[in-house]
Parts: C-alpha cells; sequence; structure tokens
C-alpha cells in the first residue's frame, strides 16, 4: 500500500507541473478534463526532467525545494491571473457507453492494469534499459546534480552507455528517485505504464474529434493498446515508447490545429511534444523534423504566409523547436559527444555506394517486421492494403498530414541505415523493431480516419 502512495503522489506532482503548463498554453480550454489529465503528466514529467538538466547543468543540487519552486510559482500566477483555468468540462462518461463500448473499456482496462503488472513484478534488467539510462540516472541521483565531466569521463568506463543521449528517460528516473528519497528498481519502472495509460487517453480524446464516432475511438484505442510490441516496451525501461509518444502527440496537434486554426493552443502543445520527442532519443531529431515539415506543406498549400496571425504562429513554432534542436545539438558539439552509430561525418558519397547495396537488406528486415505477426497483429499488413487500394484517398487532405509522416520516417530511418558505418545485420537486427514504435501511434491513427466513413466500430457492434 505504501508502494502505491508513492507512485501516486509522485504521479498527481508530477500531473500538477504539466497542468499548470498546460494552463498557460489552453486558456480557451480547448482540451477536456480526462485528455488534460493524460496530457499533463506527459508535458509535466518532460518539463522537470528538461528543467532538472538545467539545474544540474549550472551546478545546483537536485533538492525538490529546487525542483518545485519554479512551478509553485507558476500555480499561483495562474492562480492570480488565470481564474477558472483548474476547471475543465467532463467530456466521457461511462454511463452513457453500449454495452459492446463498456466490454471495449474493460479490455482496455485490463491490457492497461496487466501492463502495470508486468512492469513492476521485475527491476529495471533489460541491457540497454540499465546501460543506457538507468546507470547515468544513479550516478546523477547519487551525485545529486551533474558533474562537471559526467559525459566525458565519468561514463567513460561503462560500455554501451551512449553519453550523447538525450537525457528525458534519465532524468525522469533521477526524478522519481528525488521524490520519494531513495533509489528502487522496482518503483522506478512506473513511469512507463504511467505514461502508457496517459497516452492511451490522450489518443483516444484525439482521435474521435476525427472519426466523430466515439466506438471507433475506442475500437482503435484498442487496438493500439493490444499490440504486442506497443504494450511491452511499456514495461522495460527504454526510451522507443516515449519517443513514439512524444512523436505522436506532436503531430496530432499539428494535424488539429490544422484543422481548427482559431484553436492555437493545439500549436503551442504540438510544439512543446515536438522538442519533447528530441530531449527523448536521438532519432527525434529526424521525427520533429518530419513534423516541422509538414507544418511547412501546410503553410504552402494553405497560403497561411498570407495571414499574418497565422504567419506569426508559424514562425514562432519553427523558431522555438529549432531553436531547441541547434541548442542541443551545439551542447552535444562542445562536449565533443558523437553518436557512433549515426552522424552527419557519414553521410559522403562512399557512404552512398556502399549504402545502395544495404537497400535490398533493409527492405528484407522491413517485410520481416510488416509480417511479424506475434509483435504486431496484422496493423502492417491492413496498412499496407488500405494504402494499395485507396492511394488516392490517401493524399486527400483529411489523410495526407499523416500519410506524409509515414513516408518521411520510412525514408529518413532507411537514410541511417544506408549511411551508418555500423555493421548492416547487427543494427537491422537490434534496432528495426523499436524504431517501428516511433511511427506505430501513427499508422494506428491514419488506418482509423482512411476507414472512418467504413464505420467499423459500428459494423463490429452490430455483428
Amino acid at each position: 500500500m505504501k508502494n502505491v502512495i508513492m507512485i501516486l503522489s509522485w504521479f498527481l506532482v508530477t500531473a500538477f507541473v504539466g497542468f499548470n503548463i498546460l494552463a498557460v498554453l489552453d486558456k480557451k480550454k480547448a482540451i477536456g478534463n480526462l485528455e488534460c489529465a493524460g496530457l499533463s503528466f506527459l508535458i509535466g514529467l518532460g518539463a522537470i526532467s528538461i528543467e532538472m538538466f538545467l539545474i544540474g547543468a549550472i551546478g545546483l543540487k537536485f533538492r525538490l525545494s529546487f525542483i518545485l519552486l519554479p512551478w509553485i510559482a507558476l500555480f499561483f500566477f495562474n492562480l492570480v491571473f488565470s481564474r477558472g483555468c483548474f476547471t475543465r468540462k467532463s467530456n466521457f462518461s461511462i454511463k452513457r457507453l453500449s454495452l459492446f463500448e463498456q466490454a471495449i473499456v474493460g479490455l482496455l482496462s485490463f491490457e492497461v492494469c496487466y501492463t502495470f503488472f508486468r512492469a513492476l513484478i521485475k527491476p529495471i534488467e533489460a541491457y540497454d534499459s540499465v546501460s543506457i539510462y538507468a546507470l547515468k540516472s544513479k550516478i546523477l541521483y547519487m551525485a545529486h546534480t551533474i558533474p562537471k565531466d559526467f559525459f566525458t569521463e565519468v561514463l567513460k568506463p561503462f560500455h554501451g552507455v551512449h553519453p550523447d543521449y538525450p537525457l528525458l528517460v534519465s532524468m525522469s528516473e533521477v526524478w522519481f528517485y528525488a521524490f520519494i528519497g531513495s533509489v528502487n528498481d522496482f518503483l522506478v519502472k512506473s513511469i512507463f505504464p504511467v505514461s502508457f495509460l496517459c497516452f492511451l487517453v490522450a489518443f483516444y480524446f484525439i482521435l474521435k474529434r476525427f472519426v466523430k464516432k466515439r466506438i471507433t475511438a475506442l475500437l482503435f484505442t484498442f487496438v493500439l493498446a493490444s499490440i504486442a510490441q506497443f504494450n511491452a516496451y511499456a514495461t522495460i525501461g527504454v526510451a522507443d515508447l516515449l519517443l513514439g509518444v512524444n512523436f505522436s502527440l506532436g503531430l496530432f496537434y499539428l494535424c488539429l490545429w490544422i484543422k481548427d486554426k482559431e484553436k492555437s493552443a493545439y500549436l503551442y502543445i504540438s510544439a512543446m511534444f515536438s522538442m519533447l520527442a528530441v530531449w527523448t532519443k536521438n532519432e527525434g531529431m529526424i521525427l520533429a523534423l518530419i513534423i516541422l515539415f509538414v507544418l511547412f506543406l501546410d503553410t504552402v498549400i494553405r497560403r497561411s504566409y498570407c495571414d499574418k496571425g497565422k504567419l506569426v504562429l508559424v514562425s514562432f513554432y519553427f523558431v522555438v523547436v529549432g531553436a531547441f534542436i541547434f541548442g542541443f545539438i551545439s551542447y552535444k558539439n562542445s562536449l565533443g559527444l558523437v553518436n557512433e552509430n549515426f552522424n552527419l561525418s557519414m553521410i559522403n558519397g562512399e557512404n552512398l555506394l556502399s549504402g545502395l547495396r544495404k537497400i535490398p537488406l533493409v527492405l528484407y528486415e522491413y517485410q520481416k517486421q510488416f509480417f511479424g505477426f506475434k509483435k504486431w497483429n496484422i496493423v502492417w499488413v491492413i496498412s499496407l492494403f488500405l494504402f494499395i487500394s485507396r492511394f488516392k484517398e490517401s493524399f486527400k487532405r483529411d489523410n495526407l498530414y499523416a500519410t506524409v509522416p509515414i513516408i518521411l520516417f520510412f525514408i529518413g530511418y532507411t537514410a541511417v541505415y544506408m549511411f551508418s558505418a555500423v555493421e548492416i545485420d547487427f543494427f537491422l537486427r537490434k534496432t528495426t523493431s523499436r524504431f517501428f514504435l516511433h511511427i506505430l501511434p501513427v499508422l494506428v491513427f491514419w488506418i482509423a480516419c482512411i476507414t472512418k466513413q467504413d464505420n467499423v466500430g459500428e459494423a463490429l457492434q452490430n455483428a
């Protein structure tokens, strides 16, 4: 019971931080209370991890008072200047659900509970979760700050630690340890199933705005939650699930803004998650650039540059996200941190020629994932069938902004495989199934949107 109270307290404090940030970004309350609860935790987790990095970078200690003081100040600011920001309307009621919908909610609840169970019955023990993330978090927690030579000397003796990796997961674990006052390899894993749950809540409400039908949104939320590879990565303590979550939310809220440009809160939230994608994993750079391209594409198609107000918002987005990317790259360059798997120095003519010979191997690995029913069910097979059979519809305006990111994902990640100096068989075997997680929520979203006229949910209910 004590452990449950600690996890719940940590969740509430983390969500409190995110909620106050949302109160600033969404003054017009475009987001309902349950969606807000899911987003609040994810935003709070990311914001605190960045804050703790900044605290450590200037040599301060990771004390709860230092960590929470700015957010308490923000709370009082909202209390004084944003009256009514703490009340939001509810847009979901279990009583109004049909029997079939209640069954889906029950199955979703079971999937979430089972994910928590699998996560918390074992400590952090997967190789990458220990070497890349947990090792850093324990060193940082015990040092109570970021040692000056942390990235260049402290981590040097450890194999596979990847000092150049972004620190969202490691700093989130430090935040958990700082909150409970000790290192706990079991309870700290709650970060991942809690994020899993919060994302599913947000995913449902976002999807419902696009497909309109509640039953369809519930059904596809369950489809996503039940994919073995997706829920498995909510239990092992690595960054790939969180990267998929942050990238997807960055893209989804951009699509919502494109759909309703009067609600600028959507654009601010999208920018927040785009930056968090960069802060989660190195591949987040590619994914953030994909989101920026989608925004650029919409600006050109809709000619938003003719509207001064919209142009200011778009420019703000590019400047903020671009500055975050540039700042993080500059910080790593100042420390001489280079990723050994892929970096810009590998993009040259020699690697291009050798990379072209890798394409058949890459495509073969992709098809293994497409038909890997044990990991992915039939979601990739369905997506291939729909893309071929509804090719023109895929590029219509309603679906374009989900189709383009999926295509760019494969182009970008294939380029990484082509130019990387890492032995290709090893690289593909170790990373492809993880990389596909980064785009999976977008893929399920795309399937739901392109089939919304088929009323899949209602057809199943009436069967």
